[in-house]
């Protein structure tokens, strides 16, 4: 509670409502709470109810945990916050409109949390009965468009995410918790898709932000980051070294230490990234940055020559990204990791599928793969033989691509004249020699 002293005095006077009633035992959460919220972000807040009133204790752990995932911290105490406030008695704000806010702030948690497939449900929901209503363009249901444009984000539908967290930011202009997650994610949009006018409107939204002086505990380190990464995708990788610098290795948010180690990968600072990664403990990241920050741990042990820590490292990223779809993380790394997916099923994993669509995309795009031997095989044909790598069946292969197992067939005959082969492994040692996978 060491910033309360910030507040407003009628905010402070809600806050310590709330701390009352956590303290004489109504609260059924745990967890540190250090709360910083700006004086004009009031409307953010719901009405706080008189003491006595059974929805009083809701109200409560409604405003710690919006104060939890505007920390920029995990997310997941806010989602148990929320979900607790909700049993209570339907957030305690006793209305519908408030019921489809609460949905609203439920779906950023788990956005926040990394589970992204509640926080559609939720957001989808809330947007629809708001909508009915003609509510969906309050102010108050930014909350649910920042959510699926975080959702977005992370399964790598750029363009679907820049259209909902500009929704979102428009909304929510004055609720300044959300302006700064909105904006962050707006540049980590903007830098994924190189937009040179995007990167422009984000970096001015960045700096507006930023000049208003509406800080929460981790700002600073969100837009130290944000700057680096937009001078990163403006090809300035020395820039974005040096804005980072003052940061040292470690201990932010979750997100900003994830960003962070990648950054100081690419740049060559193996050391400073490995003591980044290190500190971020794997209770601290949620699905999405365990998935990022184990393939930049996979990239940091493949340059030591650590062939069991590599593969260990894609597993666990596989393995967390494919329930919900996170694909970012291996697009944005697109070029680093492209072959060690090859060799990662040749050395074996339990999710040849997963595995084989991210081998598939990457060889869509991937420029050193494009050699004349390469160009010989038709797009489909590239993906089938993509999916080759892996040891899925001529079925499987067809399930994952949508098309009938004889065409599967079909394809494989084909690529096997084209390249001179008398059958699968033939033709993937072949190919691996063009250098085609």
């Amino acid at each position: 509670m060491a910033r309360t002293a910030e507040l407003d005095a009628a905010r402070r006077g809600m806050l310590d409502s709330c701390r009352g009633l956590f303290e004489r035992g109504q609260a059924t959460a745990t967890g540190r709470l250090d709360l910083h919220v700006p004086a004009d972000d009031v409307r953010a807040l719901p009405e706080l109810p008189a003491e006595g009133n059974p929805g009083t204790s809701s109200t409560g752990m409604f405003l710690l945990a919006q104060a939890e995932f505007r920390l920029h911290r995990a997310g997941h105490q806010a989602t148990v916050l929320l979900e607790s406030a909700v049993a209570d008695g339907g957030s305690g704000l006793q209305s519908e409109q408030a019921e489809i806010f609460a949905d609203a702030e439920m779906a950023l948690a788990y956005a926040v949390a990394g589970d992204l497939v509640t926080a559609d449900d939720c957001a989808t929901q809330a947007l629809e009965r708001a909508d009915a209503r003609g509510w969906s363009s309050q102010d108050r249901m930014a909350a649910a468009w920042l959510a699926r444009g975080i959702a977005y984000y992370w399964r790598d539908e750029l363009k679907g995410a820049r259209a909902h967290l500009v929704k979102a930011l428009r909304l929510g202009d004055k609720l300044s918790g959300l302006g700064a997650l909105g904006v962050v994610y707006q540049v980590l949009v903007d830098c994924a898709s190189g937009d040179e006018s995007h990167l422009a409107d984000s970096s001015a939204a960045l700096e507006s932000l930023h000049d208003r002086g509406l800080y929460g505990v981790s700002w600073n380190d969100f837009h130290t980051i944000a700057r680096a990464k937009l001078a990163e995708a403006k090809g300035d990788l020395d820039t974005a070294l040096a804005i980072v610098e003052p940061m040292g290795a470690g201990g932010h948010a979750p997100l900003v230490d994830m960003l962070l180690a990648e950054l100081l990968r690419r740049g060559g600072d193996i050391s400073a990234a490995q003591r980044c990664a290190r500190e971020l403990t794997s209770q601290h990241r949620n699905r999405c940055v365990d998935t990022s920050m184990s393939l930049t741990e996979a990239l940091l042990a493949h340059g030591n020559r650590d062939e069991a820590r590599t593969h260990e490292r894609i597993e666990h990223a596989v393995y967390r990204a494919e329930p919900q779809s996170v694909l970012r993380p291996f697009t944005e790394r697109r070029d680093d990791i492209a072959e060690l997916l090859i060799r990662h099923a040749v050395w074996g994993t339990t999710h040849e599928s997963f595995i084989a669509a991210r081998m598939a995309h990457h060889a869509q795009g991937h420029p050193h793969l494009r050699t004349r031997s390469y160009w010989t095989l038709t797009d489909r044909e590239r993906e089938v033989l993509a999916y080759m790598r892996s040891v899925m069946t001529a079925a499987e292969i067809a399930d994952a691509l949508f098309i009938s197992v004889n065409t599967v067939k079909t394809h494989e005959r084909s690529i096997y004249r084209k390249l001179g082969a008398a059958g699968r492994r033939d033709a993937l040692k072949t190919a691996a020699e063009r250098g085609i996978v």
